[in-house]
């Protein structure tokens, strides 16, 4: 006679669980967007522009909270009516007043009204993608016409 062991079922279920837990991790990009972002703000960047100007704008972060320079920001979709591509670098002198490891984008001189027309991405010097392609909104509002986003690595 064949005597069949009993299988735990659970045990199968929790083995799968960290396996594709695993997986996932893995399959997540390396960066991820701050959680409370995006941040809504008046241009304080250029203060002589003050609301004829608008943009984003934000940092990167490797795991331990370091500003990270060199990476590619790309701010891609419709701005004004207009398919753009925008492209910024972290880390350069012209980002200061947002710190270390910033980056910067000017949209233009006159702050619009958008509703998830335009996105913002991540990418290594070497175009390897970094985050997800995360959306985002933009005011008309002067108090409004800087956006701020921040990212981490996991």
């Amino acid at each position: 006679p064949v005597v069949e062991e009993p299988v735990d079922l659970a045990a199968i279920a929790a083995n799968d669980a960290k396996a594709n837990a695993s997986e996932a991790k893995e399959i997540l990009p390396p960066y991820k967007k701050h959680w409370k972002a995006p941040k809504y703000t008046a241009n304080f960047a250029h203060a002589d522009a003050g609301c004829q100007w608008q943009g984003i704008a934000g940092q990167v972060f490797d795991q331990d909270g370091n500003p990270i320079s060199n990476l590619i920001v790309r701010v891609t979709g419709e701005y004004d009516g207009k398919p753009v591509t925008w492209l910024a670098l972290t880390g350069t002198k012209d980002t200061k007043a947002y710190g270390p490891g910033a980056f910067e984008v000017y949209f233009g001189d006159k702050p619009v009204d958008s509703t998830r027309k335009l996105r913002v991405q991540v990418f290594s010097p070497f175009f390897k993608t970094l985050t997800y392609n995360f959306y985002f909104d933009t005011f008309s509002d002067c108090e409004k016409n800087l956006v701020i986003i921040n990212f981490k690595k996991r």
